[in-house]
């Protein structure tokens, strides 16, 4: 058996594989510790909070790293907790032998990319060409993408179904090679055992983990990947991977993260890539005897906590370990939990992003968008300052509803019918209640991610009847926009042809990719309560005329009117709404 501390570069040309859609980083060499993006901080950091509590020595996890390819979309998952200065060793094992070569030059990065007094230089480093297993001999298979490669045959006839995964996973070379136990290797690894394992090898879990059940007996954390559907033939799937694991004793945590690709020929021109239902891979996170903790230490304890509260953010889950290794630090860490400040304006301004997971990141960014744009805003300040009851008082923002299939069959003279899909995606919601204008109408809007179908052309009685001599009709929006010949004051407010022209002037200027966007879109304000009886009545015309959905959610002294559908029919469904508003209000309720 060869020692770790001399393990020979280049001993195999395999390739343990990651999920698809990811590159390796770090191709300029050391500048590939830091490429990927890092992982959020917790609200507060455990060291900090256990120091002020009387814990000041913390014992070190040791990590092992089961298919450690670097990947450009996201750091390393242990990479949080060495970064802190809770890791005693770190060993990866990457049979690619190039891919291996990288890793180990990487390592005094790895060791100095530590927060200022997190110790990091103090842990050890090791990358070995392995391939781990069951001790089994089989053949592994090098794919066009090296991270999907694996000791199993990719399954083609089913990947081909999906948009860019037979690309990825074309086998180019296959190799002989016989896997090794880690129960084999564990008394050469520093600590001589595993308390954090992650594992990502395409398909290949099972057989790593059933290589390692001594290991497993000591093992706090586990992080592995899982495939819901056979990507390569004759794998075992999700349901295999967590039958096995809680026969050890391990109880299932949480999903990290949730994978997928769209069916052919559909997929979604902004992101190709992103599923649009079906999902086909996860990473999945299990602890050992999560509910009783009787086997575990008072070090094992802290060792849980720690990875658990760094990489995981499981604030619930660290107090319930937390009380099992002392009552009173378990009560401090609620008190700390509940007092804690999120990041940005503070832990009572909140934003509220509804959706699907896989529009997360674009949800982000689009908010960080809207609060530069809003911050000098007269309403952004009263806003960001609200406490979370206040906030809580006046938003009441709910998840939207599922939406029941809604076949509109009426004829009108303005449009077609539009029908609504059933189980849309909810759309995501920003709800930055300004409250301008004395009338509570603030609501901002943000597009959903992922929804289907095709839109029509919603139009609106209120354009139409702004045209100059056809009071009478309802005429489409097509015929009437672009005119200019509104009558002074006929929107409302005194806002005057100069606004009504503004509106046709937006909706001209409109291109084809905005006008024929099917993701669906949620506009919410706030009405008093002596109203909202009234403008539920009048929603049911508005609702018929625009294809659109208005729903009402009642609070303590006023409602939200929520309104959902595709932008144009939104928007018109918007006016027409604040147009019976002005006057329900003019004619004093």
């Amino acid at each position: 058996m060869e020692p770790l501390a001399s393990a020979p570069a280049g001993t195999s040309s395999a390739s343990s594989g990651t999920v698809p859609s990811a590159t390796p980083n770090g191709q300029g060499g050391q500048a590939g510790a830091s490429a990927a993006p890092k992982h959020p901080p917790p609200l507060f950091a455990l060291r900090d909070f256990l120091s002020q509590d009387g814990v000041v020595s913390l014992p070190k996890s040791r990590v092992v790293d089961v298919g450690a390819m670097f990947l450009d979309e996201a750091e390393e998952v242990w990479r949080p907790l060495q970064r802190r200065g809770h890791c005693e060793s770190v060993v990866g094992f990457e049979p690619c032998s190039e891919e291996c070569d990288r890793l180990n030059t990487l390592i005094d990065s790895l060791s100095a990319d530590g927060e200022s007094g997190a110790g990091t230089d103090s842990c050890v480093f090791k990358f070995l060409p392995w391939a781990l297993g069951d001790g089994s001999r089989g053949q592994f298979r090098r794919c066009s993408a090296a991270m999907t490669s694996s000791m199993l045959e990719p399954n083609i006839p089913l990947l081909r179904r999906f948009v860019q995964l037979e690309e990825v996973t074309t086998v180019v070379e296959r190799t002989e090679m016989e896997t090794r136990r880690l129960d084999d290797l564990l008394p050469q690894i520093p600590g001589r055992g595993v308390d954090y394992l992650k594992i990502d090898v395409q398909g290949f879990e099972l057989s790593v983990l059933k290589g390692a059940e001594q290991a497993l007996k000591e093992v706090l954390v586990i992080h592995t990947e899982v495939e819901f559907v056979d990507m390569y033939e004759h794998q075992p799937l999700f349901a295999d991977v967590d039958s096995f694991l809680r026969g050890l004793g391990f109880v299932f945590h949480r999903f990290v993260s949730l994978h997928g690709r769209p069916m052919k020929p559909l997929h979604l021109s902004a992101n190709p890539l992103q599923p649009i239902s079906q999902q086909l891979w996860a990473d999945a996170v299990y602890v050992r005897d999560l509910w009783e903790l009787q086997t575990h230490s008072k070090d094992q304890l802290l060792k849980l906590a720690l990875i658990l509260h760094e990489i995981y953010h499981s604030y619930d889950v660290v107090l319930h370990v937390l009380q099992k290794y002392d009552a009173a630090l378990g009560k401090s860490y609620l008190d700390r939990i509940l007092n804690a400040k999120c990041h940005g304006p503070g832990g009572d301004r909140a934003v509220n992003i509804i959706g699907v997971p896989e529009g997360l990141e674009e949800a982000i960014v689009w908010t960080v968008q809207v609060v530069r744009a809003s911050h000098a805003k007269v309403w952004f300040r009263r806003w960001a300052e609200r406490s979370n009851a206040e906030r809580l008082w006046q938003e009441q923002a709910p998840s939207p509803k599922s939406w029941q299939v809604e076949q509109q069959n009426h004829q009108d003279a303005c449009m077609g019918s539009v029908p609504m899909m059933q189980n849309m995606p909810a759309a995501l919601t920003c709800n930055l209640m300004g409250l301008p204008g004395g009338m509570g109408m603030g609501g901002m809007v943000m597009p959903a991610m992922g929804a289907a179908g095709m839109w029509g052309f919603a139009t609106s009685e209120d354009f139409a009847r702004g045209c100059e001599g056809c009071d009478s009709c309802e005429s489409s929006m097509a015929s009437c926009h672009g005119r200019g010949n509104f009558r002074k004051g006929e929107m409302g407010g005194g806002c005057g042809m100069e606004a009504a022209n503004l509106v046709m002037h937006v909706m001209d200027d409109m291109p084809s990719f905005v006008t024929q966007d099917p993701r669906s879109y949620v506009m919410q304000c706030a009405v008093p309560t002596s109203m909202a009886a009234t403008l539920q009545q009048k929603a049911m015309h508005v609702m018929k005329l625009t294809s659109s959905r208005i729903t009402f959610v009642g609070a303590t002294c006023f409602y939200l009117m929520i309104f959902q559908g595709p932008l144009f029919n939104v928007c018109a469904s918007y006016m027409l709404m604040m147009r019976r508003y002005l006057e329900i209000e003019r004619n004093g309720f």
